[in-house]
């Protein structure tokens, strides 16, 4: 069984977000070779982007509680009210040191399981033909054509498309088309992962 996935299949691995357990449990599926794990490669970078600006958002506010800091020690403030605030400082850059290490984890993991469809001229022509018509995102777009084209190119085969928000793909324009090579649209990990595991009983 093929299962593709999108960015926010690796956003919540990496940062562990509420469908984290849904998304482990599918990995691991696909690792024990009950299922075809399917990533379109700019689903590697697009969350890249995600972390970078959460990372500057977590600097920028490290380093104005890092000036309150400094300043409340001139006050006659207890030590350990300031010492719960240094903590709070240091778990901000704590995050962004996790964060970047379990991303690399797992496009390690993700790299050694999924099979990664490349980001090619064609899927890029196709993406700027279909991003209008289907209301797609740029980036959406370029997620679309790659499992498209991908699914043009094998024999029917049942499979499905996770992603995390009705409003990127699921639209009667796109379900129709991907329902046409038995790829099943599924807006959230949770059903996707109830999806697959039905199809595994049967």
């Amino acid at each position: 069984m093929k299962i593709y996935v999108e960015s926010n299949f690796v956003l919540e691995l990496a940062l562990e977000q509420e469908q984290f357990g849904s998304c482990t449990e599918i990995l691991a599926i696909c690792e024990a070779g009950k299922g075809r794990l399917i990533l379109p490669a700019y689903c590697l970078a697009e969350p890249l982007e995600k972390i970078a600006r959460q990372t500057a958002r977590r600097r920028e506010l490290h380093s104005q509680f890092e000036l309150e800091l400094r300043q409340l020690n001139r006050r006659a403030l207890t030590a350990i009210a300031i010492g719960d605030l240094d903590t709070v400082a240091r778990h901000l850059l704590h995050g962004i040191r996790d964060d970047r290490r379990r991303f690399s984890d797992v496009r390690n993991q993700l790299l050694n399981v999924a099979e990664i469809l490349p980001l090619t001229r064609e899927v890029i022509e196709d993406a700027a033909r279909q991003e209008t018509p289907k209301e797609l995102t740029g980036q959406d777009a370029l997620v679309y054509s790659s499992v498209l084209l991908h699914l043009r190119s094998e024999a029917n085969e049942e499979c499905c498309f996770l992603n995390r928000n009705s409003r990127d793909f699921k639209l009667p324009n796109t379900v129709q088309e991907l329902n046409a090579f038995s790829c099943k649209i599924i807006s959230s990990f949770y059903a996707g992962l109830t999806f697959i595991r039905a199809k595994l009983r049967t």
